[in-house]
């Protein structure tokens, strides 16, 4: 059976994945997975905010050069979101 709580950790763990064995598209891929991690980690859920923060793991050393051109969100603003 189907769980729909299931599926956000699942899509993060997917997007972790995906993050650590590209690390050279990193800068290609950041801009379009920021938004998602940074939402993922205001979610009341604490199951989906761990598995979002475990995501930007393989990536953390490439979230100072996200920059702002992220939509106006670039890795120090992940960072305070990962603190909170």
């Amino acid at each position: 059976m189907f769980d729909f709580l299931d599926s956000p950790p699942g899509g993060f763990c997917g997007l972790k994945y995906l993050l650590a064995a590209r690390l050279d598209l990193a800068p290609a891929l950041l801009p379009a997975a920021l938004p998602l991690l940074r939402a993922g980690l205001a979610d009341p859920d604490d199951d989906v905010r761990a598995a979002c923060a475990d995501a930007l793991v393989p990536v953390a050393g490439s979230l100072g050069v996200a920059g702002p051109q992220v939509g106006g969100h670039g890795g120090a603003d992940v960072c305070v979101w990962v603190w909170r």
